[in-house]
């Protein structure tokens, strides 16, 4: 039998050939009126961190981005972003699928969570307001909104969200429930627009 290729159009593996497909068949969704989108934003690298006896997240947030990080908060910028949003537990979202070198003392705390996650980005002058309005959380308490991320529900569905401006909003959702999802949202955004 011939030997067969590790990469396959540029593809590493048959798991980045799948789970990096688009999770829906989604296009941008807008009403006429607010001007507000929906997005599938192109599969990020996500790792879930999960705190041990031996390393907690407090010594891989010092370590890995030189800060403290307490529950509920958010480090990073766009390219690799930590969200502590469980009490044991963090999600690590990165624009490479290479992780920082820093974290290589913590490598049995990472889980690769990329084939079971979606992003969406909600877009628009009005997505902070259409956030609060369906949201389960207030995200204009002042603790959420100095914090700018949440976990909520979003309806009947579990998100997490988070934001570095009010008309940028980014969801993170189960895969398998991210069409569903944004057909959910399609009919919010008729009533809302």
């Amino acid at each position: 039998m011939p030997a067969v290729s590790s990469t396959l159009m540029g593809v590493e593996s048959v798991a980045d050939l799948v789970y990096r497909q688009a999770a829906t068949s989604h296009t941008t969704s807008r009403t006429s009126k607010s001007g507000l989108t929906l997005d599938e934003i192109e599969t990020r690298y996500l790792w879930s961190i999960q705190a041990s006896r031996k390393h907690d997240l407090r010594a891989f947030a010092r370590t890995v981005f030189g800060e403290a990080l307490e529950f509920g908060e958010m480090l990073g910028a766009d390219s690799t972003r930590l969200l502590h949003l469980w009490p044991h537990k963090a999600l690590l979202l990165c624009a490479q699928p290479e992780l920082p070198d820093s974290s290589r003392p913590f490598s049995s705390m990472l889980t690769d969570v990329s084939h079971g996650l979606c992003e969406l980005g909600l877009g628009g002058e009005q997505a902070f307001e259409f956030l609060a309005c369906y949201s389960s959380a207030n995200p204009v308490q002042t603790r959420i909104h100095e914090t700018r991320n949440l976990r909520c529900l979003f309806g009947q569905y579990q998100v997490t969200l988070w934001w570095d401006q009010r008309d940028d909003i980014r969801i993170l959702i189960d895969r398998s429930y991210a069409q569903s999802f944004c057909d959910y949202f399609e009919h919010l955004l008729q009533r809302w627009g």
